[in-house]
């Protein structure tokens, strides 16, 4: 029969995944919403491609990263973003690109390509 501490110990460990994987479907849902804003209202300019890249997430798939400059309104702005493999090997250093930026916040910005 099991113990009062492995029960409890099973039943912590079953909240923390409820919790986590309600966590990732909020950030997935919000992410949906964020496209959708930068889609319908964003504000398309130009950047500049800064850095770019790749590395390995254990148990995972590789992960490509663009960092980037713009400006929006006088204000200059940096952004490191996630993209698919794709964009990643076709951009580089000094690249001009086009990025959405919400014009009441510049700061939530991505790489236009990627909003399709």
């Amino acid at each position: 029969m099991p113990s009062t501490i492995s029960i409890i110990t099973a039943i912590i460990g079953l909240f923390c995944v409820l919790v986590l994987l309600l966590a990732l479907v909020f950030l997935g849902v919000n992410d949906s919403r964020l496209k959708a804003r930068l889609q319908q209202g964003g504000a398309v300019v130009e950047g500049t491609v800064l850095d770019r890249k790749r590395a390995y997430v254990p148990s995972a798939t590789m992960r490509f990263t663009l960092t980037y400059r713009y400006s929006y309104e006088g204000a200059t702005h940096e952004y490191t973003q996630n993209v698919r493999r794709s964009l990643y090997e076709a951009a580089y250093p000094g690249q001009r690109i086009a990025v959405r930026c919400l014009p009441e916040d510049p700061a939530i910005v991505r790489i236009a390509d990627d909003l399709l």
